[in-house]
């Protein structure tokens, strides 16, 4: 039997069998059950915290090292804190760095761009490490006034080198 024969005729027998097991109810009682695939997981393990020395807190972006080069460590995960101490949104400037076995460095403080980075510093979700040792990450800076936190400028993307130093920013319309 050729390949394509054998590949359509166990697809028709796949999707006869689902229609059968619909059609019995099977999938329909499974659908009801209380029990879920994650109801065995109920114990909390910290691993590492992500609040560096200056106290950033509340992580937003991560990304997953894909090579070692200057401070980088492969299989480490870089997380971007989007607020600082004082848990004020849009004002964070860390990116610290969780090794698989939960030791935490500082990877990055990013300081006042001025104009390169309109508004300030507030890294986002938006965050990469690129396998040339490069990580990019989003700012969207905020500013409080009378307990209300609105968008301080219009942001830029950072670029930083393998040691944690901005090399450049990208600001504007592209």
């Amino acid at each position: 039997m050729s390949y394509k024969r054998r590949f359509a005729a166990t697809a028709a027998l796949v999707t006869a069998t689902a229609g059968l097991l619909a059609g019995s109810g099977i999938f329909a009682g499974a659908a009801s059950a209380s029990a879920t695939f994650i109801g065995n997981l109920n114990t909390l393990t910290p691993i590492a915290s992500t609040i560096p020395g200056n106290g950033d807190v509340n992580p937003y972006g991560v990304a997953v090292v894909p090579r070692s080069t200057g401070n980088l460590h492969q299989g480490s995960v870089l997380v971007s804190n989007f607020n600082d101490k004082a848990n004020i949104q849009g004002t964070g400037t860390t990116i610290v760095q969780v090794a698989p076995g939960g030791h935490v460095s500082l990877f990055a403080q990013i300081g006042n761009l001025g104009g390169a980075c309109p508004g300030g510093v507030g890294l986002t979700t938006a965050l990469v490490a690129l396998r040339s040792g490069w990580v990019i990450v989003g700012s969207l800076p905020t500013k409080t006034v009378n307990n209300t936190t609105s968008i301080s400028g219009n942001g830029c993307l950072i670029v930083l080198d393998s040691h944690g130093a901005v090399r450049e920013t990208f600001t504007g319309h592209g």
